[in-house]
């Protein structure tokens, strides 16, 4: 049992508690004497208030990933064709296949993810701008139904494995449907060719946010080989 006395007598003006009423919650506390006090405080911590409930989250969604079984055939043929090893599951099939392009298209059901592999030869600059140029330009020939919006894009690095990441959305043309997106770039400094794994959402009408953390949580697992 937790004593929140102990909590409440310790010196941090912020504390986090997991799973004290139930499994997988998160309770913040913040101690303050006044309003502008504990304004204060939150806003010193915010970020990391804020990160203490993705980390739990992200937790929680790969978890429930890991349960999952594996696709060995989808797995077999991404190491095979690009020396990656992504921890796919049994949720996705191949839906479209271009060994000449190194081009591999998987997808699984409502509501609609998809994952794409592209490989490149890695560009001597390799600037965030570089690679949407690339991306753009090998998006509009092996996706030809889907349109990627000049609108919403940023990039940034996921530190935790040192990838960039571009982040966009994108529709579908024929359709008229769409959604967001992001794409992990894997750059291997041995053979000098880059993979961009992305990760399309489709879900209208309703959330996406933790579809597009499942997604990114996959490509935080994969590594080359």
């Amino acid at each position: 049992l937790i004593d929140f006395n102990d909590v409440i007598n310790s010196d941090n003006p912020v504390f986090v508690l997991n799973d004290i009423y139930a499994f997988d919650q998160v309770v913040v506390g913040i101690k303050a004497i006044d309003p502008i006090h504990f304004q204060t405080i939150l806003d010193t911590n915010l970020n990391w208030i804020h990160n203490q409930y993705i980390r739990k989250i992200k937790k929680n969604i790969w978890k429930k990933e890991l349960k999952k079984n594996k696709n060995h055939k989808l797995i077999d043929l991404a190491k095979n064709w690009y020396g990656l090893d992504i921890p796919i599951s049994m949720d996705y099939i191949e839906v479209k296949k271009d060994s000449l392009n190194k081009f591999l298209w998987i997808g699984r059901a409502y509501p609609y993810r998809w994952i794409t592999i592209h490989e490149i030869n890695t560009p001597k600059i390799t600037t965030p701008e570089v690679y949407w140029q690339k991306f753009d330009s090998l998006i509009n020939k092996t996706m030809e139904n889907v349109e990627i919006s000049e609108h919403y894009r940023n990039h940034h690095v996921n530190l935790k494995i040192n990838q960039k990441v571009l982040i966009g959305v994108y529709g579908q043309i024929e359709v008229n449907t769409g959604g967001p997106f992001v794409s992990y770039i894997f750059e291997n400094k041995l053979d000098k060719k880059s993979y961009i794994l992305t990760g399309f959402i489709n879900n209208p009408g309703k959330t996406k946010i933790l579809m597009i953390k499942e997604l990114e949580l996959i490509f935080e697992n994969s590594k080359i080989i």
